[in-house]
């Protein structure tokens, strides 16, 4: 059941970045929702598919500190 909205979620995710990056004109948030929709696109095939959720917590701490990195230097770097 847990793969089954897993999978739901990936693909509500994935319609919503769609629809954001639909979005026409001159806006600099999509770029953001973007990468925050994939920010939490990949925490869900990390953590659920991947099963990290069971690994040792350096392996948690390394994937969470990478994604907010990645998403740091792209939030204040643009």
């Amino acid at each position: 059941m847990t793969n089954l909205l897993t999978y739901l979620g990936l693909i509500a995710l994935t319609a919503a970045a769609a629809l954001v990056s639909g979005t026409s004109g001159e806006a600099t948030r999509p770029p953001i929702l973007l990468m925050l929709l994939a920010a939490a696109k990949l925490l869900l095939v990390v953590f659920l598919f991947m099963e990290l959720r069971r690994a040792h917590s350096a392996w948690k701490a390394g994937i969470l500190g990478f994604t907010a990195l990645f998403l740091s230097l792209f939030l204040f770097t643009g």
